[in-house]
């Protein structure tokens, strides 16, 4: 990860945090989200 990367991933973070968002389930819904575009992908293939 580059320096640039970390400093974006924090500023992220911390504008969750400030939304009042737990980073656990945004993280949650991430994978969820990439899970669920995989299977989407799989069923066009």
């Amino acid at each position: 990860m580059s320096l640039q990367n970390a400093r974006q991933r924090n500023i992220e973070t911390k504008r969750l945090i400030a939304d009042g968002i737990s980073l656990k389930d945004d993280k949650k819904k991430t994978q969820a989200d990439k899970k669920n575009q995989i299977t989407y992908h799989a069923m066009l293939a």
